[in-house]
């Protein structure tokens, strides 16, 4: 779909750095205006100009290097504004963070400058592979985070986001890329002389084609949005706390204790037994606790592992508290806690999880699901089971964990299965569900594997999402990570019930509709929210082309991707030309 003239117009210098300036603005304020607590301000429309200027920027900009450069400071610049958050908890990470995914803006506005240029394609079919490609490579890998897509901003526009159970939700933002594609592709001609600019026809086929795109994607969701395939589930408490998450420090002003904590939750989970729920779900780790029978029956350990032994009392209490609360109020009772396995043997003795415990309230035992998805840098440091040179490089990266100690690693270990379970409600219906931890459901391959059965089938009702968000200290981050939810549970055809420290706990409908969220004095977001909501979650009987088959979209987008780069390196002139050398040939 080539432009029908290669000429570029000129751009003015002053005016072409104001272009990038103002993608990171429109983007700022898309992601960082998430907030639940203002309903009335939702700035989903901006994302389907927020890449325009940068594109016209990345195209126009003389330089090839100071286009890649721009792009690079520009990716930096946005995650330093809408990750800032994160900084109180780790500089270090923080810094890192910022200077490492800024690659991915650098890598799109690359990509686009160079296929454009030398192949002189339409932007409406370049710009949405491009960005599709950057997403998805942001998605996998150790160093994966699938946060703030193009998607993400409408994930209240429930007719668009209904495409994500066929390719995820970077079919969403292929949609809205293509957009501002044409958008983009609109400046561009109107920016050109009259003398070269020619009749507007030419933007007809690629308007044709974005609009044929997305009015197929919103046939398709007003479709599957009156299916009639899902149902009222079980009754669920989503348990919510307000203890922001706080790094040690020798000047740290005390704060309630852990049995403070507890009594607070526990307080909370008798006031939502009123209305008899069939399972209450407690936010991950909302004290510092291990409830693995593992740790409860040791009775000895190594001197330096000593310090553990302070909590089992306490743990033993609260293990015993969580079996009589499940057999009184006849209900599952879901909790975070961490776990923790001694070994006498010389290498990792002491082995650490994150871990979901489900109580039943049919049986004296409970269950136990380990994170199998670790935040890298976050919960293990990189290189601990590698031998030799690279494991006293482990040591020494594990060093700047503000939580290690000089005789004690932290990393956690990761779980190795993604468990299903199994309740009960009040009429003897039977349900499965998965439990992702913390930023599990971030990660759109966690939400999959809970849901896919070995046998090809549909092997879970619903997801309970546990997070401990205080870490963010009420920010955005907060309400965007509920709604990333919205596309995992559209994904799977799931119900999802959320129960978070801080804020943003709620239920995600199989169709993405966000209801039922804790609010306090109708406040959903902020300090002193401590509360409770009770509400069925969503079963839905589909099981999903994504969900059989995974983000076969994201990688199709690579691999064009890529073969349109190919095309362009093995072209040996540039496809366009300035203007001014045009005006020069013409005089």
């Amino acid at each position: 779909m080539p432009e029908p003239t290669r000429i570029l117009p000129r751009m003015h210098p002053i005016w072409g750095w104001f272009l990038p300036l103002l993608t990171l603005f429109l983007q700022s304020i898309i992601y960082l205006g998430m907030n639940w607590e203002t309903p009335g301000i939702d700035w989903w429309f901006l994302t389907f100009v927020c890449l325009v200027p940068w594109t016209v920027w990345v195209v126009l900009v003389p330089g090839r290097w100071t286009a890649h450069l721009g792009s690079y400071l520009l990716g930096v610049a946005f995650y330093a504004v809408n990750m800032y958050s994160i900084r109180q908890i780790t500089p270090d990470g923080y810094d890192g963070l910022c200077f490492y995914y800024g690659m991915f803006y650098w890598l799109y506005g690359g990509l686009v400058r160079e296929i454009y240029r030398r192949l002189g394609w339409s932007l409406v079919a370049i710009v949405p592979v491009v960005w599709v490609a950057t997403e998805q490579l942001r998605s996998v890998g150790p160093l994966a985070f699938p946060f703030m897509f193009l998607a993400h901003g409408n994930y209240q526009r429930l007719v668009l986001i209904q495409i994500s159970d066929v390719t995820g939700a970077v079919g969403v933002s292929f949609v809205v890329a293509m957009i501002n594609g044409l958008l983009a592709s609109v400046w561009l001609h109107y920016r050109r002389p009259p003398a070269v600019r020619g009749t507007g026809r030419c933007l007809v086929r690629p308007a044709v084609a974005t609009l044929i795109v997305l009015a197929g994607t919103l046939l398709y969701g007003s479709i599957q949005l009156y299916r009639g395939t899902m149902r009222a589930g079980p009754r669920v408490a989503v348990i919510q706390g307000d203890y922001p998450s706080t790094v040690p420090s020798s000047d740290a002003q005390e704060g309630p204790t852990e049995s403070d904590k507890a009594r607070t939750y526990f307080q909370l989970m008798e006031q939502a037994a009123e209305f008899h729920p069939d399972l209450f779900l407690f936010p991950e780790t909302p004290w510092m606790m291990y409830l693995n029978d593992e740790y409860l029956k040791t009775t000895s350990v190594d001197t330096k592992y000593r310090r553990y032994l302070l909590f089992q009392e306490t743990s033993r209490l609260f293990d015993q508290i969580f079996r009589e609360q499940a057999r009184r109020y006849s209900a599952t009772v879901v909790v975070g806690a961490a776990s923790i396995e001694f070994y006498q043997t010389v290498i990792f003795p002491c082995r650490k999880y994150n871990s979901a415990f489900v109580y039943s309230p049919r049986a004296d035992g409970k269950s136990r699901y380990d994170k199998v998805k670790l935040v890298v840098f976050g919960e293990f440091t990189p290189f601990r089971y590698w031998p030799y040179g690279l494991h006293t490089l482990y040591r020494w990266l594990d060093s700047f964990n503000p939580f290690s100690l000089p005789e004690d690693e932290f990393s956690l270990v990761a779980g190795k299965t993604f468990t299903s379970f199994e309740m009960t409600d009040v009429h003897n219906r039977t349900y499965r569900f998965g439990i992702p931890i913390c930023f599990e459901d971030l990660l759109p391959e966690v939400s999959r594997r809970f849901t896919l059965g070995p046998d090809g089938q549909k092997q879970v009702d619903f997801l309970l999402s546990m997070s401990n968000d205080g870490w963010f200290n009420h920010s955005a981050i907060v309400p965007q990570h509920l709604a990333v939810c919205a596309f995992r549970a559209v994904e799977n055809r799931v119900g999802i019930a959320r129960s978070v420290n801080t804020a943003c706990s709620g239920f995600v409908d199989p169709n993405g509709r966000i209801h039922d969220v804790v609010r306090v004095h109708g406040r959903s977001l902020g300090r002193g929210l401590f509360g409770y909501s009770v509400a069925h979650v969503g079963v839905d009987s589909r099981l999903t082309w994504y969900t059989r088959y995974g983000d076969w979209f994201g990688y199709l987008c690579s691999i064009l991707c890529a073969l349109l780069l190919l095309l362009a390196l093995i072209k040996r002139r540039s496809a366009v030309k300035n203007i001014h050398s045009a005006d020069s040939q013409t005089r």
